[in-house]
């Protein structure tokens, strides 16, 4: 079940139809067009260890659980619905990483889970690194989530995207009040949102897309490099983790010592704005 590049055959490992990012671009394309529902959400190393019920791979999640908003332990309720919103997802990104692949298909197996469509974990990666992502947008109206929405929606309208909105999304507390801004009334009217925020996004994208017939898209990191032309792709996701865990050693309560593991909601809308070495 391995293919000539040493990665997992993923139609074989895990039983369902494999899009590569062509026909991902494809079918999100045709989606926005024709106007349907579209649900792309992605389980990666993290969500792995989320999904597990092995208790030996969960320990991490007490160290980078902020940084990718959720608390240690998930309680039930966010887990169950966690699982039921990437039951509904339209395609799912699954890892390619071969210490997790096989892990994960285990735990979808026993949560039930089976994507009817799926495709690499770095799928969005992909279509940004060739240039595809971003004509996809033009034209349509382009709403932001992530803790980088709001610079990297001044560089899209830069490049000619219509942003009709932006909103920070920190943690799972948080998750309620971003569907609401999206599905009340009062949202300004847009065609797709992009999601960059860690394990919230992986509800968010199928619940607001499943709330309203449109397309949702859990970009992750690519909202980061939207955000920071300058820095490079291939090393990007790393600075980003870092300078989040430098930040959260520089900051200080008055009166009272923070562990790194503590976030406040509304922190670090941009993982780069007091990094040395990086333009603001």
């Amino acid at each position: 079940m391995v293919t000539k590049s040493g990665y997992p055959n993923l139609t074989a490992l895990y039983g369902v139809p494999y899009l590569g990012p062509g026909r991902v671009a494809a079918r999100i394309q045709q989606a926005l067009y024709n106007r349907e529902k579209l649900a792309l959400t992605r389980l990666g190393d993290v969500m792995t260890r989320i999904l597990t019920r092995r208790a030996e791979y969960k320990g991490r999640l007490r160290t980078i659980g902020p940084f990718v908003g959720v608390p240690y332990p998930l309680n039930r309720a966010w887990e169950e619905r966690l699982v039921k919103a990437l039951k509904t997802a339209d395609i799912l990104g699954l890892t390619m990483l071969t210490g997790y692949s096989r892990l994960l298909k285990e735990a979808l197996d026993q949560w039930n889970i089976h994507p009817l469509q799926a495709c690499d974990a770095f799928v969005m990666d992909a279509l940004f690194r060739r240039g595809m992502l971003i004509p996809l947008l033009k034209g349509q109206r382009v709403f932001l989530v992530g803790r980088s929405a709001a610079r990297a929606g001044q560089h899209l309208a830069g490049q000619g995207v219509d942003v009709v909105g932006c909103t920070t999304l920190e943690g799972l507390e948080d998750l309620d009040r971003v569907l609401e801004a999206l599905t009340c009334d009062k949202a300004p009217g847009w065609d797709v949102v992009l999601v960059g925020a860690g394990v919230p996004a992986r509800i968010l994208s199928p619940e607001v897309s499943n709330h309203t017939g449109r397309v949702a898209l859990d970009i992750g990191h690519v909202l980061d490099f939207m955000a920071n032309p300058h820095v490079k792709p291939s090393w990007g996701r790393q600075t980003v983790k870092e300078t989040w865990f430098k930040n959260q050693r520089r900051q200080k309560v008055p009166g009272q010592e923070r562990s790194k593991r503590q976030v406040q909601r509304g922190e670090f809308t941009n993982f780069f704005a007091s990094s040395p070495g990086h333009a603001n």
